[in-house]
């Protein structure tokens, strides 16, 4: 099996076409060849512990689908801004160091925050 990983992972080579043009090749330094049946499940295995380092941050939670992560908390409503910045911050430093360790990058145009509000009164949305 070490073997046959080994073989999936090394000596990948690959060139870039633009137009009609064609590059010369390239070695492939780190990554998995797209589209390949067993590149997910790689992937899942290569960042596995990142759920865990993440969730040493008392009350945060997250989840990955794909490559695709969500982190989350909350807290009440004295002090929530101050409270959630601190806690995300913390995840988030958490996933940078992670990230660097791990050569890998987080792609900023794709990210994006959310937050929710819990309505104590009904309200009108009109």
């Amino acid at each position: 099996m070490f073997k046959w990983i080994r073989s999936f992972t090394d000596q990948r080579i690959f060139k870039i076409k633009f137009g009609n043009n064609l590059s010369k090749c390239y070695n492939l330094q780190t990554g998995l060849p797209q589209d390949a049946v067993g590149s997910c499940s790689f992937f899942n295995l290569y960042i596995n512990d990142l759920v865990s380092a993440l969730k040493t941050v008392k009350d945060v939670d997250c989840l990955l689908f794909a490559d695709d992560l969500v982190i989350w908390t909350q807290a009440p409503k004295r002090n929530a801004k101050s409270l959630i910045e601190n806690k995300i911050n913390k995840a988030l430093d958490i996933l940078s160091d992670w990230c660097i360790k791990n050569n890998m990058t987080v792609n900023l145009e794709k990210t994006a925050t959310q937050t929710f509000l819990q309505l104590t009164k009904h309200s009108s949305l009109t």
